[in-house]
């Protein structure tokens, strides 16, 4: 007896479409699903000063103890503003042991994902006195529900930098990243645009 379902179907989430789609397949002792999921213009927002729009294009295989997704999520429009760095910004340290937490992953689900994150041209940070422009990819993976991880570089483009009283236009400026999702390495140069009896001010950043 077939005992596999297919699903081809959308969904709405405020008033903005996308599709889904999967196979669903319980033959076996052990049920397995894989489902497709693409939206165009998913809105995000995670905090009142975030906001994102979202593209994904998202392949997933589900069991009863292993999630995986891959695929690609473009944002083409974001606008990030920040006076601080939310909390879950800070995170522990993938050195903490947490008593207790071995037992409940091992009891749970393992999540595992390799997404690649494109950002598109309309995508805007502002805060501690940055203002600019990001664009770049990043490539974000997970191994059974270890930490994010990330690859690739964000480029700061068309910004501006506040420091020792003047505005400084960003001449160079990225934040790369090479294992830890929070703690990517900052390179940052920029220069007034004011310049007076042939002296540019400006400053070098380099660090995490």
């Amino acid at each position: 007896k077939n005992r596999v379902a297919t699903m081809d179907g959308s969904f709405q989430v405020n008033q903005q479409p996308g599709q889904v789609s999967g196979t669903f397949n319980w033959e076996q002792e052990q049920w397995r699903a894989q489902v497709a999921f693409q939206s165009e213009n998913l809105v995000y927002q995670p905090e009142e000063d975030i906001r994102f729009t979202l593209q994904p294009d998202i392949q997933g295989k589900l069991t009863p103890e292993v999630i995986s997704l891959e695929g690609e999520v473009s944002v083409p429009r974001a606008r990030i503003y920040l006076d601080a760095l939310p909390e879950q910004a800070v995170s522990v340290s993938s050195d903490a042991e947490v008593v207790g937490m071995e037992q409940e992953t091992e009891a749970g689900l393992s999540i595992s994902s390799n997404l690649t994150v494109r950002l598109g041209e309309d995508v805007r940070f502002e805060g501690f006195g940055l203002e600019t422009r990001l664009t770049g990819d990043l490539n974000l993976t997970q191994q059974a529900s270890d930490f994010m991880r990330a690859k690739g570089i964000i480029r700061l483009e068309q910004g501006t930098y506040d420091a020792y009283g003047q505005s400084l236009d960003i001449t160079d400026g990225d934040l790369i990243f090479i294992d830890e999702l929070e703690n990517p390495q900052l390179r940052l140069e920029a220069v007034s645009n004011k310049i007076t009896d042939d002296v540019t001010v400006g400053i070098r950043v380099t660090g995490r």
